[in-house]
């Protein structure tokens, strides 16, 4: 099935956008310039799929928020239907960014989330709606290709609102979310680096990551 985030979704990110206009004025100019580029967000999400997870969307047009359909001209994409369909999921997959926040130097992210408070809390809002889309999809497993995604996924003295882990599971190689409220108990978690670009996954481990995933799925009893 597949979801229309923009329905569902668009007015916590416009609520968002609306709280942090009251601390504009005590941040610096140039996280100012960042918030007032808009959000990004792509604008579907398959349930019962794979999921892919970035940081945040580039900066790379006008701006102004949107909700993104046209995802198949940007090369960061192109490794994702690959997988899907070479592990079994037949294209049903999903991408999703924990921030909405357009910028493409990663480091001027962390470094404003390290420094400001009030910035942090306006990210740690645009994480809140990531997880309620990460429940909605109710994906089988999630691929998370970015280092400092992992920090907001896994790390709670970094993020007030992690997901919460078992301990490693061994039978698969990774771990599994613990979270029976919301409907994603035992999901099934990898952390990789990029999948494109210059510190992009070698030929090798993308093997070995397409490996683990159809791998997980004949253990969780996924029909390949």
């Amino acid at each position: 099935m597949q979801i229309k985030v923009e329905t569902r979704f668009k007015t916590d990110y416009d609520q968002i956008w609306n709280n942090v206009k009251s601390v504009i004025p005590k941040l610096p100019n140039n996280y100012v310039e960042i918030i007032n580029r808009g959000y990004d967000v792509i604008d579907h999400l398959f349930t019962d799929g794979l999921l892919f997870v970035g940081l945040n969307p580039a900066f790379k047009t006008n701006p102004g928020s949107s909700f993104n359909n046209s995802i198949d001209k940007y090369p960061y994409f192109k490794p994702f239907p690959e997988i899907s369909k070479k592990c079994g999921f037949n294209g049903d997959f999903s991408v999703l960014d924990i921030l909405a926040v357009r910028c493409t130097a990663q480091s001027t992210i962390r470094d404003a989330i390290n420094k400001n408070s009030d910035f942090k809390e306006f990210c740690q809002s645009q994480f809140d709606v990531f997880k309620k889309m990460v429940c909605a999809a109710r994906p089988k497993v999630i691929v998370v290709c970015n280092a400092y995604a992992r920090e907001w996924m896994k790390n709670r003295n970094f993020n007030k609102n992690a997901f919460d882990f078992y301990d490693f599971d061994e039978n698969i190689g990774t771990y599994r979310i613990k979270d029976s409220n919301l409907d994603l108990d035992r999901t099934p978690v990898l952390f990789t680096s990029m999948l494109t670009g210059q510190r992009a996954l070698d030929k090798g481990s993308l093997e070995r990551l397409e490996w683990q995933i159809k791998h997980i799925s004949i253990i969780d009893g996924r029909r390949m």
